[in-house]
């Protein structure tokens, strides 16, 4: 999988403050469906890869502009063939290394299975991502 490909197809959420009040969460930035996976890490080279605007403009719109939030990218916006730099981690997905360990619960009702990171339901754009964590032991 190219890097393009990879922001493109695996890149789906984002940290963020839960809506919910739970505090620090996950976030959908594009819509995920039921049995896909949500966390997808990145398999290739841990290293700064670029690609041109034009191309990084067709990305989903939340993908684009977090790649944009994230790394630091000096470029003229009216030159389609300015290079956007982005760093892809070897098994992280994106920048997050452990995204089920941000996920808040909603134990059964949870939208993403706590252990896999598989979609349990559809979920749509601004939606909280949820665990279920019905099988998981809590420690005291």
């Amino acid at each position: 999988m190219s890097p393009f490909e990879y922001l493109n197809n695996c890149v789906k959420t984002r940290v963020c403050m839960s809506p919910l009040g739970l505090g620090i969460g996950l976030q959908a930035i594009v819509d995920i469906k039921k049995g896909e996976q949500i966390f997808t890490p990145w398999e290739g080279d841990t290293k700064i890869y670029s690609a041109p605007l034009w191309m990084m403009e067709t990305l989903p719109e939340r993908v684009f502009r977090m790649v944009l939030e994230y790394f630091h990218n000096d470029f003229d916006p009216s030159y389609v063939d300015s290079m956007i730099n982005f760093k892809l981690v070897n098994g992280a997905n994106f920048v997050i290394a452990q995204p089920l360990c941000l996920l808040n619960t909603k134990y059964h009702l949870g939208n993403c299975d706590s252990k896999t990171g598989i979609c349990l339901q559809d979920i749509r754009v601004e939606d909280e991502v949820l665990g279920n964590y019905t099988d998981s032991k809590q420690l005291i």
